[in-house]
Order: structure tokens, then C-alpha cells, then sequence
């Protein structure tokens, strides 16, 4: 016993997360669950998994088996070697196991003609276009004052984890989920999570499904939207111009980014310069590595685009698809310096400028390279 009260003393308070050393003792208490365990040491509920999986011989499959004074191991590996996905992407196996052993605040996003389905039990409602802004410009998020009453008269804590559930699988579903997690995080929540497949994957795989959704205690909301991640259309500007680097990704399929008339002349399509990264090839390389995010760090580092030097700006048509890849480079696999334009073609063109056919190189590359 001496040696862990020796290891837990040099455990030391660092921006309210306790770091910890190597394979260091944790002894039980009353009222201990893994995820504040988690929270606690990583910085993270989601590490939760990460204590179930070394101390299986103690506590089992079952992450609720913790009784008082039962010595567990705190791994290696759970801050910044820690696998990113799980505090950013999660599957519902996980949102499952997590519910057991923590309270996330579970957001859905669905449009509520898609209630009919039910609700994974105690999640909150805010749908998707509450996020959004006017019919006009519908990529530019809401105003910081709707989005502070939005988010306050749901209760939403952005100081608490959050889980954002969409529709289904699919990448311009999973873009929709990837916009609001993009809004809450601009908006200083501390953890947010994405789940992989929506509500149609938790029903899929057989998990209880509630007939109302949870109502949280609503509360009086000041927010503001940071413009860490967020590229606006004067900064977009000074990029067409020359006047500041970057890189201009457009995340739509390439039958759009290359589309052509009748007689096979390229059509004004996109933003002047950019480049093309669909959001739906990084969707495939992910999904068919299984879930790998490396396989997908490896297919984003593969493209011509000086990720680490350069501001590189993701846009779409109302900022779906783009949301999705700054997501994946941004978030899941840790490429700094990516930003969303979230107005996109849409407000490219309400701003009044105008679009531009692709670069002379895509063109050429589509009609001469072939895979």
C-alpha cells in the first residue's frame, strides 16, 4: 500500500487534469464510475474504455463492476498518445458503454419528422437548421444570439461532453453532424463527440430505443462563435487575390468541381484556384480501412496541399460536405491550421462575386489521367 500512496502523491494538478505516470495504481472509491475516473486523469470520459481494457482481470467486460478499494491500473497512453477518435469520433458500441458508466449530454440533430423513429434514451433535441442561417446563405451558422437561445433553452452545457447524433450513415448526413459539432466547438464546448452512423446505426445494432427525449433544465446562454476554425468571405478574398496564402479545398464530388457542358467546356463551378477533395473519397478510405484514422491521415497527406504551412480552407456549396473534411483533417486526424468556409458557394455568390471553372491542372488531370 505504501507504494501507491507514494505514486498518488506524485500525481499533479495540471489545467484541472491530474497527469499521471506510467502503469500508475488508482484505488477505488465510493461512488467511482470509469468515465469520471477517465475525466479525472485524461482529461477525457471517453478514456474510460482505455482503464476497462487494462484492468479486465479486476473488473471484467462489465464497466459498472467497481466496488470500493479495488486497485486499477491507469494506462500509458491516455492524453496526448492517446488514439484521437475517442474524444472525437465514437461508434455506438462505445456511446453504449459510455452511457453506463457516465451521463453525456447526447444532442440530436435530426429533423423532427424523423422523430416518428424514436430516440436513443436521454437525448436532447436541437435540430440541424436551428444551427443554421437564412435561406439566402444557409452555410453561415445562426447568429450568436439565436444560437444562445437555441442552446440555453435546451439545457446544452458546452462545459459538459457532448455527443451529436444525426440521421444515418452516409457522408452528407455525417457532414450535418460534423457542422454542429464544428458550431459547438467554436463556440468553446470543452468535449464533443460525433457518433459514426447516426440514429440509424445505434437502431441497427439493437440498442434501446426511448419514446421522448430528455429535457434538460434551460438556463440563460451568452455565447459567441470564435473565429479560430471559421474562414469568412473577406478572408476568402484576400486568398483569390494573392494578397494572403492558402488553399482553397472544394469538398463536392468531382463531377460537380469538373462539370461541363454540352459541348464539354468546363462550367464556372467553384471558388477561383481551388482545388478538388471530396469529402465522399475521404468518407470511403475511412470506412473501408475500418475505421482507421491513420488509413485517412495517409489519404489527406497524399494530396497536394501543404497542410502544416499553408491555411487551408474547406468549402462546399452550403457547407455539408466541407464541415465533414474539416472534421476529418482538423479534428480526427490533427492537421493544424484547416478552416471552414461554411457560406460557401452559396454565400461566395450572395456576397456577389462569382465563380470560376477548375484550374487548367484538375482539368487536365481528369481528362488524361485516368486511375
Amino acid at each position: 500500500m505504501r507504494k501507491y500512496l507514494f505514486a498518488a502523491v506524485l500525481l499533479l494538478l495540471n489545467s484541472g487534469v491530474q497527469a499521471i505516470a506510467c502503469e500508475t495504481p488508482y484505488v477505488t472509491r465510493k461512488g467511482d464510475t470509469l468515465g469520471g475516473i477517465a475525466e479525472r486523469y485524461y482529461g477525457s470520459i471517453f478514456h474510460h474504455d482505455l482503464i476497462r481494457k487494462a484492468n479486465l482481470d479486476l473488473i471484467g467486460e462489465d464497466p459498472t463492476n467497481l466496488s470500493p478499494n479495488q486497485v486499477l491500473t491507469l494506462p500509458c497512453g491516455g492524453s496526448a498518445e492517446a488514439p484521437l477518435n475517442f474524444s472525437v469520433l465514437i461508434y455506438p458500441k462505445q456511446l453504449f458503454a459510455l452511457k453506463q458508466v457516465a451521463d453525456p449530454q447526447i444532442l440530436d440533430i435530426r429533423d423532427p419528422r424523423q422523430y416518428t423513429a424514436g430516440f436513443i434514451p436521454e437525448a436532447s433535441l436541437i435540430p440541424y437548421t436551428d444551427f443554421r442561417g437564412s435561406e439566402e446563405n444557409p452555410g453561415r451558422p445562426a447568429s450568436n444570439e439565436a444560437l444562445s437561445t437555441v442552446i440555453g433553452e435546451a439545457g446544452l452545457r458546452l462545459d459538459q461532453p457532448i455527443v451529436i447524433i444525426h440521421s444515418k450513415g452516409g457522408p452528407f448526413d455525417s457532414g450535418r453532424g460534423a457542422y454542429v459539432y464544428w458550431v459547438l466547438k467554436s463556440l468553446g464546448a470543452r468535449q464533443v463527440a460525433l457518433m459514426s452512423g447516426g440514429f440509424k446505426a445505434w437502431e441497427l445494432e439493437g440498442y434501446p430505443v426511448a419514446e421522448e427525449a430528455r429535457s434538460l433544465p434551460a438556463y440563460r446562454a451568452d455565447l459567441t462563435l470564435a473565429s479560430t476554425w471559421w474562414s469568412d468571405r473577406r478572408e476568402i478574398e484576400g486568398v483569390v487575390s494573392g494578397k494572403m496564402s492558402g488553399t482553397l479545398l472544394d469538398a463536392r464530388p468531382s463531377s460537380i468541381f469538373l462539370k461541363r457542358n454540352g459541348s464539354g467546356s468546363p462550367l464556372a463551378t467553384t471558388l477561383p484556384n481551388a482545388q478538388n477533395a471530396p469529402a465522399t473519397q475521404a468518407f470511403r478510405t475511412l470506412s473501408s480501412a475500418g475505421n482507421d484514422e491513420m488509413a485517412l491521415l495517409s489519404s489527406l497527406k497524399g494530396q497536394e496541399v501543404d497542410w502544416q504551412a499553408d491555411r487551408v480552407i474547406s468549402f462546399c456549396d452550403t457547407g455539408e460536405l466541407a464541415a465533414l473534411n474539416w472534421f476529418y483533417a482538423s479534428e480526427l486526424t490533427g492537421i493544424e491550421n484547416v478552416k471552414l468556409y461554411p457560406e460557401s458557394t452559396r454565400g461566395w455568390l450572395h456576397g456577389g462575386n462569382e465563380l470560376a471553372p477548375a484550374p487548367l491542372k484538375e482539368i487536365f488531370d481528369d481528362l488524361f489521367i485516368k486511375d
